[in-house]
């Protein structure tokens, strides 16, 4: 997961899904987590929300929020991320203001994922 990349238009919101298969088994907690102190790592980033559950597609995520500045404007960035037969699917939604919040959010939860 990258934190502070800036999209083509700042105003715009950014969508990075993602997949990555795990070396050693971890949960969904586990990963998010790690990720997280990953990114506290990094300076001027701060966590705007602690580790917490979301269900989406039928699937319990674990997510994160995060708020930072890269090339001097502000951003938040909200995580998710589930483990499926040893492989993390995450999410990483980026948000210059709030104006795709909602839209995001509802779009998200349209997710099914099969057996």
């Amino acid at each position: 997961m990258v934190a502070g990349m800036l999209p083509a238009t700042p105003d715009l919101r950014s969508h990075r899904p993602g997949r990555e298969k795990l070396g050693k088994m971890q949960t969904a907690e586990q990963y998010a987590t790690a990720n997280r102190d990953m990114l506290l790592t990094q300076p001027g980033i701060a966590v705007a929300r602690n580790i917490y559950e979301a269900k989406l597609g039928g699937l319990t995520f674990s997510g994160f929020e995060i708020t930072g500045k890269a090339k001097d404007l502000a951003y938040r960035q909200v995580y998710l991320v589930t483990v499926r037969k040893g492989v993390a699917i995450f999410f990483v939604e980026t948000f210059y203001d709030n104006r795709n919040t909602f839209a995001v959010e509802a779009s998200l939860k349209t997710l099914r994922f099969g057996k």
